[in-house]
């Protein structure tokens, strides 16, 4: 076997310092955008190709039911980005499905990959996963995979992510209201990604005109399953 490598501790002690400057510098990044009002406005977010709308919003109708935890939830605060993450205050309202939550309860919901704000990507980009940011006020169906395990301490206010599947579909909570616009924004045939100010209206985000009320259509499908007061 070979002999342990000495490692001189002063060099451990440069790469945990440079680690921690990294974190402090992006943390920092995402605390002074969020302190911008409408900062959204300035980054791009990506729509969902048309021709992939109806294979997505199949799956979708036929894998979100089967979520461990299905709830109608509001939103008390706006979406938190976070480092390459984001998670959203809620408070449940109804739970359909599953166990460990109750009405009234105060939880975090997240996503394990693609809901997030990049604002050191090229360009800087809303990663909503089709869907837009939840708005506080209103009342949604959200689907559940399930209660996020936190290492680093314990939070008092849990944190549940939404499903990550392995073939695209629109982040999975629906609006119980049908609001905003259907604004599509062409592309230019290297990628979908779009002005955000230009579909900041839009409940969703795809290239075309059909996609967008496929989607729609889903959000539809997936309230008539899961009913307010039902």
């Amino acid at each position: 076997m070979k002999p342990l490598r000495w490692i001189p501790p002063i060099l451990i002690c440069l790469v945990v310092v440079g680690f921690g400057l990294f974190g402090v510098k992006y943390r920092s990044t995402y605390t002074d955008l969020t302190a911008q009002p409408n900062y959204t406005q300035d980054f791009m977010v990506a729509e969902l190709s048309g021709e992939m709308c109806a294979d997505a919003c199949q799956y979708a109708a036929q894998e979100l039911p089967k979520s461990p935890i299905i709830a109608r939830v509001t939103p008390t605060e706006e979406l938190e980005p976070l480092c390459r993450a984001a998670r959203q205050k809620f408070q449940v309202l109804q739970v359909f499905k599953g166990e460990g939550l109750t009405p009234g309860d105060t939880i975090y919901i997240g996503k394990e990959h693609g809901w997030c704000v990049l604002p050191n990507s090229t360009p800087s980009s809303l990663e909503y996963g089709f869907t837009n940011a939840p708005q506080p006020g209103r009342e949604y169906l959200v689907f559940l995979s399930g209660q996020a395990e936190i290492v680093d301490g314990f939070p008092t206010i849990p944190t549940y992510l939404m499903p990550d599947f392995a073939r695209v579909t629109p982040t999975p909570i629906f609006c119980y209201e049908d609001f905003g616009t259907m604004e599509v924004v062409p592309t230019d045939g290297f990628g979908t990604y779009v002005p955000y100010s230009q579909v900041s209206g839009n409940e969703f985000f795809s290239t075309t005109q059909e996609g967008l009320e496929m989607l729609l259509e889903l959000k539809h499908t997936l309230l008539k399953q899961y009913p307010r007061g039902a």
